[in-house]
């Protein structure tokens, strides 16, 4: 696969992973593991970080689940829903995002949700809050993603996890009758891409405290035609605007 120039090199990669694994392992009592096997599974997954960072756009449809145990609270469960759509711009910026979000949080048996839609057209990032009634505007700042934040953890959760000695393998297998590329470290980490293009399938985490969170793509996209409507915040005409601090929300996963 040919990667842009904001995509990992191998190079880069080893060198990034050598720098992190010499760090931790002060850290811990496990020598950290830079076996070959170990390197290409972690180069497999910067690739699908990089082809997805130096795509022209992108349009997808993650949802992530968590669930943990927190004392005083019991289990707790999140559940965040991210559409998004966008076009790469100059000097790391989008040159417009579009985004659908919804974030489910359980926990004592009961259950609050937060939406909101958004569009950044490259100088100003519009919000619309459907339970608020409302929509708010500011400059836009520079942020990534979510979508690509999410491509990224599995690559460091397998650099962090060769700091600590873990083994990781890379496989080419079917999976549904397609052809799936999958790196795992026990069961501690399972990520699953196609094997020709990288695109994230799904992926998932379990952790020591109990706590596991996993991915899927319900649609992943990278260089897509979009329609003109793509680029366009709805919401019911006659909607008020707000002041933006008044009703922005911190989604907290």
């Amino acid at each position: 696969m040919q990667l842009s120039r904001k995509s990992f090199s191998f190079l880069a990669l080893s060198g990034a992973v050598l720098l992190f694994c010499g760090a931790a392992s002060a850290q811990t009592q496990n020598a950290p593991n830079l076996g070959a096997e170990n390197m290409r599974a972690i180069a497999i997954l910067g690739q699908s970080y990089g082809a997805m960072l130096g795509a022209s756009g992108y349009r997808g449809h993650v949802v992530v689940s968590k669930v943990n145990f927190v004392p005083g609270q019991g289990t707790v469960a999140k559940v965040l829903n991210w559409q998004s759509a966008w076009q790469n711009g100059q000097n790391g910026q989008f040159a417009r995002r579009w985004k659908d979000v919804s974030l489910v949080e359980t926990k004592g048996g009961q259950s609050t949700t937060q939406k909101y839609s958004g569009l950044d057209d490259g100088e100003l990032s519009k919000r619309f809050y459907p339970d608020k009634k409302a929509w708010s505007e500011r400059p836009i700042t520079r942020e990534t993603d979510v979508s690509l934040n999410f491509v990224r953890a599995p690559l460091q959760m397998a650099v962090l996890l060769a700091a600590q000695g873990a083994t990781l393998t890379a496989t080419e297998e079917k999976l549904d009758g397609a052809d799936v590329q999958i790196v795992r470290s026990g069961t501690t980490l399972e990520v699953v891409m196609d094997a020709k293009t990288l695109a994230m399938r799904n992926w998932k985490v379990t952790r020591r405290n109990g706590e596991t969170e996993t991915a899927v793509w319900q649609k992943n996209e990278m260089n897509p035609t979009f329609a003109p409507d793509q680029w366009s915040l709805k919401m019911p005409e006659g909607t008020p605007k707000v002041a933006h601090e008044t009703v922005n929300m911190q989604l907290e996963f």
